[in-house]
């Protein structure tokens, strides 16, 4: 093929749609010109101002819509970006970061040992995991690293999916990784054979083994019998302190809460026999 016949290189516009706009559609972007770190330069002055915490940095090709690429940035600490969508792009995007060609702002490291998404689809949910992975997420750190605030402004995003994630970023529900994973509605099952053999109280006490253990290549009367086990656990005596505290504190949630995983104790000091909540 002769030098005449080579197909042109198509021509690139870099632009930017902020939240409040159509990702997808042209109305509303602001152009940014042709050259890339250039363009990145001017987009991230609009996440420096702090009114954004995310925006999409779109390749649009000779106008030839829908042909245009993508990439989500968000701004996940002062200075330091992620992008997201896996596609030409978001690398190009992310060598130029990594380069430190666009002042004051870099790219967030990736982990040594990322959790994939899917290997908490179980807990996310099929809606939030449907929800998190259309919008780009591959990993649970990168769905953590992204603050709260933002995530709460993504179409789709509400209570119900907020919560599951802060599930997996609650230090006190720590995230238990197995070596092998099962189906996905295998490990409901088996989950659910755990959690219907505990007690109430059993169930706050290790309620963060139960996904694990569903997931885990165990047969089911290893998971009974390691169920059976956490169940006969005796109670830890209540402290009559921490009863007083949250009695006069009028929190009787909290309170039943923690009589629920601890043996009754009189106001006395010494434990009296009780029973596991049922």
């Amino acid at each position: 093929m002769d030098e005449e016949s080579q197909p042109a290189e198509k021509a690139v516009e870099y632009e930017i749609a902020l939240p409040a706009d159509a990702y997808w559609t042209r109305d509303g972007r602001i152009p940014l010109g042709s050259d890339l770190t250039e363009a990145l330069n001017r987009a991230m002055k609009y996440l420096e101002q702090g009114e954004f915490g995310s925006l999409s940095f779109v390749a649009a090709f000779d106008g030839h819509w829908p042909r245009d690429e993508r990439t989500i940035v968000y701004r996940v600490q002062d200075g330091v970006v992620l992008t997201l969508d896996g596609r030409d792009l978001q690398d190009q995007v992310r060598t130029v970061l990594d380069a430190g060609d666009v002042e004051g702002w870099s790219h967030l490291p990736t982990p040594e040992t990322p959790i994939p998404l899917t290997e908490v689809q179980s807990r996310l949910g099929v809606r939030v995991y449907n929800l998190l992975a259309r919008q780009g997420f591959r990993t649970l750190d990168e769905v953590l690293a992204v603050p709260e605030e933002t995530l709460r402004q993504e179409r789709g995003v509400g209570r119900h999916c907020l919560e599951k994630i802060r599930q997996l970023r609650d230090p006190e529900g720590p995230l238990i990784r197995v070596a092998h994973t099962r189906p996905v509605r295998q490990q409901d099952e088996h989950a659910d054979l755990v959690r219907r053999r505990l007690s109430p109280a059993s169930l706050q006490r290790y309620g963060v083994l139960i996904e694990p253990l569903g997931q885990c290549d165990l047969a089911v009367s290893a998971l009974s019998v390691i169920a059976d086990s956490l169940n006969s656990e005796p109670l830890p005596p209540a402290d009559p302190a921490v009863v007083r505290l949250l009695r006069d504190a009028a929190e009787p949630g909290l309170l039943d809460a923690y009589l629920r995983t601890h043996e009754a104790v009189p106001e006395t000091g010494s434990p009296v026999s009780g029973k596991r909540a049922r």
